[in-house]
């Protein structure tokens, strides 16, 4: 890795990496499928339970199962889950300590099961780096399913301008800053190497 980082076309062989949610990069998977699930029409109130399953050693960083912090929340895919399901999104918000004690969250959160297997349960056989799949059965008993491998944000899975500036703008309001967000922003994007940045 160091190797990589001290050739000076790393970023035009490799891209660029943006971490698109504010909690722990190895709940990123299962966010993106659960979200999936989410924009095909499924909401909090029509799930019985969520079973996760991600490779061997997913789960190492994944360490609390039934947060009640802010902080706790960030590192728990069943609260990530839930979130995604309760609020179609992920954003600073997500991860007050308000929002994960929440009591449609933590009634949701614990219907969530997480799991470790070498073989994800459905799609390819095989993963490169990591996987996450999320199946979803609903109160009727139909089952809602997705897969993530490569998480967005990725260089393989770039987000678009409008969800960088999303970002940035949901970065500026959690903070409850007095900066002027569209001026600041047409000053970044405005930016080339030649040009200095103002002072604020």
């Amino acid at each position: 890795m160091e190797s990589s980082l001290a050739r000076p076309e790393v970023l035009l062989t490799q891209g660029v990496s943006v971490k698109k949610y504010p909690c722990c990069y190895g709940t990123h998977r299962s966010a993106d499928a659960t979200l999936a699930v989410h924009a095909r029409g499924v909401r909090a109130m029509d799930t019985r339970s969520v079973r996760v399953t991600v490779e061997p050693g997913g789960l190492q960083a994944i360490i609390h199962h039934t947060p009640t912090t802010g902080l706790q929340g960030k590192f728990s895919d069943e609260y990530v889950v839930a979130a995604c399901l309760l609020d179609g999104s992920v954003k600073l918000s997500t991860f007050t300590d308000l929002a994960v004690s929440r009591v449609e969250a933590q009634e949701l959160l614990r219907r969530v099961v997480i799991q470790e297997a070498e073989t994800p349960p459905f799609g390819p056989s095989g993963f490169e780096n990591a996987y996450a799949t999320v199946e979803v059965t609903l109160c009727d008993g139909t089952e809602v399913r997705e897969r993530c491998d490569v998480p967005r944000g990725d260089a393989r899975a770039p987000l678009a301008a409008h969800e960088i500036e999303a970002k940035f703008r949901d970065c500026l309001e959690f903070a409850e800053s007095d900066w002027d967000v569209d001026t600041l922003l047409e000053q970044l994007q405005s930016l080339d190497s030649n040009t200095r940045l103002p002072s604020w």
